[in-house]
């Protein structure tokens, strides 16, 4: 059987790498992580970032996850062709199939689900609203209305890891707006946050799921704010526990079986 490799391109992949890392190992896979390049040969390779042109497509058979934006300048030509030489593409948001598929792409739908992660203590929080992500013009908007009123916003584009996790522990709702409209749900910035009982607030997406509060504008998320900044801190965790209840385990959609032929073949 062949071992796996699990190549990440970059920190903002951490949250689904350290994820699928834990479950496979759960499953008996003998699996790693590496960050540089070249990867160790004789292996399983599955991708995350070979949407960056220093990423080469492997020689050997891998998956190809993508997590990326259809409609972001990501999308070039590379990257598809680069994506149909996949064995298959694990594609985080089901609306996004379609567009794939039309590419000629084999393509299936493996989401982030829950990983067990202790609940971060109610007395931790010190800050009203947390948004972790680059800034634009469209999140700038909201933020402004969230700060008119009077609620304090902590952006950061640059903490990951035990940092990242520290600042969401010290928050009492988690932002989530996105970069480019008509976008998907982003599910590496709110499923990490709401599995450890932090109530996420978003704005809606075109494959809603309910994993967060969500404002279809600017003055909805405003509100959806000062209701639940209003709340007890239990209240805010009662419902994030509440939304989660509804996810599937991430153990349950990670596709073992599959692997395991191609790890076997």
């Amino acid at each position: 059987m062949l071992p796996i490799v699990i190549y990440n391109l970059c920190v903002y992949f951490d949250e689904y790498v350290n994820a699928l890392e834990y479950v496979l190992r759960q499953k008996g896979f003998d699996v790693s992580v590496v960050t540089t390049l070249p990867l160790p040969p004789d292996s399983f390779y599955i991708m995350f970032g070979l949407l960056s042109d220093r990423v080469p497509a492997p020689l050997n058979p891998y998956i190809a996850v993508q997590l990326e934006q259809e409609t972001s300048s990501f999308f070039t030509p590379a990257y598809i062709e680069k994506m149909k030489g996949a064995v298959e593409v694990w594609e985080f948001s089901a609306s996004a199939l379609p567009f794939l598929e039309q590419h000629g792409i084999k393509a299936r739908h493996v989401p982030l689900g829950v990983v067990k992660t202790e609940l971060t203590p109610i007395e931790s929080e010190e800050l009203d609203v947390v948004f972790l992500g680059v800034l634009n013009e469209r999140r700038r908007s909201t933020i402004d209305k969230l700060r008119a009123v009077g609620i304090h916003v902590e952006t950061s584009d640059r903490v990951f890891g035990r940092q990242k996790a520290d600042l969401i522990k010290r928050a009492r709702l988690v932002l989530n707006l996105h970069y480019y409209p008509n976008a998907t749900l982003e599910q590496l910035r709110i499923l990490p946050a709401l599995s450890t009982g932090k109530l996420v607030i978003s704005e809606t997406a075109r494959d809603q799921q309910p994993m967060a509060e969500f404002g279809a504008n600017g003055d909805e998320i405003v509100a959806h704010c000062q209701r639940w900044l209003a709340a007890t801190p239990l209240e805010r965790q009662q419902r994030a526990l509440e939304l989660i209840a509804s996810i599937p385990n991430f153990e349950d959609i990670v596709p073992v079986q599959r692997l395991r032929g191609y790890v076997s073949a």
